[in-house]
């Protein structure tokens, strides 16, 4: 793989929060009004909740392990993505079935499983 490459792949992941323990993550529309999905780490584990559309663009938002709260509505996560500090989005893909995420950054992507896997971190995601 050409260092170049290497390199555009290391931004993307670049702004990633590590995922401790208690982190939530959820996958929203782009324009942050539906809610597809909840996953939290938990015993290297991330679980979401329900299988996820294949082929759509949409977005993850990363919530440290004391920002969030699961129950939030899809004003809050609005809300939250515009005053939070702690809170990460990034743009992202379904793909693999739905067992994949894509993270998109400029030019390219990157898996999101395998990025979780650099952490010890797995990623599971409910069947279509």
């Amino acid at each position: 793989m050409a260092l170049s490459l290497l390199f555009m792949y290391g931004q993307a992941l670049a702004g990633l929060p590590a995922m401790a323990p208690g982190t939530t993550v959820s996958v929203v529309a782009e324009d942050l009004r539906t809610i597809y999905a909840r996953g939290v780490v938990d015993g290297g584990q991330l679980v979401f909740d329900a299988p996820l559309p294949v082929g759509v663009s949409l977005q993850l938002l990363i919530y440290p392990p004391s920002g969030h709260s699961p129950e939030a509505d899809a004003g809050a996560v609005r809300s939250a993505a515009a005053q939070s500090q702690g809170l990460q989005s990034v743009r992202v893909s379904v793909t693999d079935g739905g067992q994949d995420l894509q993270l998109q950054d400029g030019g390219g992507s990157v898996s999101f499983r395998d990025w979780l896997a650099g952490q010890g971190i797995g990623l599971l995601l409910p069947a279509q």
